[in-house]
């Protein structure tokens, strides 16, 4: 940031500070459940600061779910350009940072190792696959953020359009890819 400021590039540079992932296991997620490289929110919900002084306000605290794929679309839609490749992940986030905006509403799905998830509005999926068997459980994030309430056998129907949520993406994001196991 000094080096910024030396420059006199701080007030037309956006910076970004983010993690990828919650704490580990020596760390604290509040009241999150799950902790790095899981898929309860623990382990991917984090705090971001977004400083761009000429153009955000200070002190706003956004709620809404953004993705670091989000701020490749977000730097070439503040530079007024369009991504070269026809497929990118992301959306550009830049009117919710400026105005506030609400983004479009959208899925967000996790894959890691054997476990998978998607949220889709206040749902949550989560599948573990041990051993052959699979764990499902679903979750109503809007009254249950710490993830303590299995609810999927409750909703079986929205357990069935999240799993073919799930497949679908699964089928798209790892089209073509061979899977190798030891």
């Amino acid at each position: 940031m000094q080096k910024l400021k030396d420059t006199g590039l701080d007030r037309n540079t956006i910076v970004i500070f983010c993690s990828d992932n919650g704490a580990s296991q020596n760390g604290s997620n509040g009241n999150l459940r799950g902790f790095k490289a899981g898929l309860y929110e623990g382990g991917h919900r984090v705090p971001a600061i977004a400083w761009y002084p000429k153009e955000f306000n200070a002190g706003t605290v956004i709620g809404t779910p953004v993705l670091t794929m989000d701020f490749l679309p977000t730097f070439l839609d503040f530079i007024g350009k369009e991504p070269e490749s026809m497929v990118i992940d992301g959306l550009s986030i830049k009117n919710l940072l400026l105005f506030d905006e609400p983004l479009p509403k959208r899925d967000l799905f996790w894959n890691f190792g054997n476990k998978n998830a998607v949220r889709s509005d206040r749902w949550k999926l989560v599948t573990i696959n041990l051993d052959g068997q699979e764990t499902v459980e679903l979750f109503d994030l809007s009254k249950d953020i710490s993830e303590k309430n299995n609810i999927a056998v409750y909703y079986p129907k929205i357990v069935k359009q999240l799993r073919k949520k799930l497949k679908n993406w699964q089928k798209d994001v790892f089209k073509g890819v061979a899977l190798i196991s030891k």
